[in-house]
């Protein structure tokens, strides 16, 4: 299949997001409206230099859902290539190997999506099943039969932010869930849910949920967890006492390694070691 190359396009001056209307006219004239956004980014390369090129893409793709009628279909593909080609540009501006880790990319991102972020028809249908596989999880106490539905530790104050002390030391979090005696943390995993126990340990969610715990003066902390694969099955996990522990040993640990090492009698960071007991 022959691919037609477009030089970058600012899709926003062909295209206003913001038209309360854009939807009733692609119904009505959709065909036309599409093809001619088209023939705009095709003008646009055939008036460019082969320099400034930056990415190809099969125009039959679109044009089939166009055919089909399936104009929002189209319309997504299309704002979809012209976010690609448009990030293209701004990486190739800016060079080096990883230009998206940069303040430049960055802010540019913020100053055309804001906080939002644009994604394929195929991640958005798999978030929906993801939600919706939640949703309908449940889990069951083998004592005394009662069946919990995984919604329930989704209700409280969702998305909280602190910025305070424990002690002395300067702390700052954000839980999703701040729930009526207990807090709630979402994790998704690339790993079978029972590998999740040592991710706790490896990646230091048990200081996480210590210093949350501690934030709050709670002593019910749960992992949601939720595997990325299909069939995207659920996991509700409580961090036990020793967990939380563990945790509360790691922070005063790092306070402690902190004071000796850069505060009380400053080294070199380079001869610092680690010791312990396992």
């Amino acid at each position: 299949m022959k691919k037609r190359p477009l030089a970058n396009v600012d899709w926003r001056k062909y295209i206003s997001l913001n038209n309360t209307t854009l939807n009733e006219y692609l119904y009505d004239y959709g065909d036309d409206f599409l093809y001619q956004t088209l023939t705009l980014l095709i003008d646009a390369h055939k008036n460019s230099l082969p320099s400034i090129v930056l990415i190809e893409f099969t125009i039959h793709d679109i044009v089939a859902v166009v055919e089909k009628k399936d104009y929002m279909l189209a319309l997504h593909r299309l704002l979809h290539l012209c976010e690609r080609m448009e990030k293209y540009e701004i990486c190739a501006e800016i060079g080096g190997k990883n230009p998206r880790a940069t303040k430049r990319y960055k802010e540019w991102k913020e100053s055309q999506m804001g906080n939002k972020e644009m994604i394929t028809a195929v991640e958005h249908n798999v978030a929906k099943v993801m939600v919706n596989r939640l949703k309908s999880s449940e889990v069951v106490d083998y004592e005394t039969g009662e069946v919990t539905n995984l919604s329930d530790v989704f209700k409280g104050q969702a998305q909280q932010e602190f910025n305070t002390w424990i002690g002395d030391v300067p702390v700052r979090g954000f839980l999703d869930v701040l729930g009526d005696g207990f807090i709630t943390d979402v994790k998704t995993s690339s790993r079978s849910l029972s590998q999740f126990k040592w991710d706790v340990r490896d990646y230091n969610y048990d200081l996480q949920a210590w210093i949350y715990c501690e934030v709050y003066g709670i002593q019910d902390f749960y992992w949601l967890v939720q595997t990325k694969d299909k069939p995207y099955t659920c996991g509700l996990f409580k961090a036990s006492a020793e967990t939380l522990e563990s945790g509360r040993n790691k922070f005063y640990d790092a306070v402690g390694n902190i004071s000796e090492w850069l505060i009380e009698s400053p080294k070199d960071t380079n001869t610092f070691a680690v010791q312990g007991t396992i």
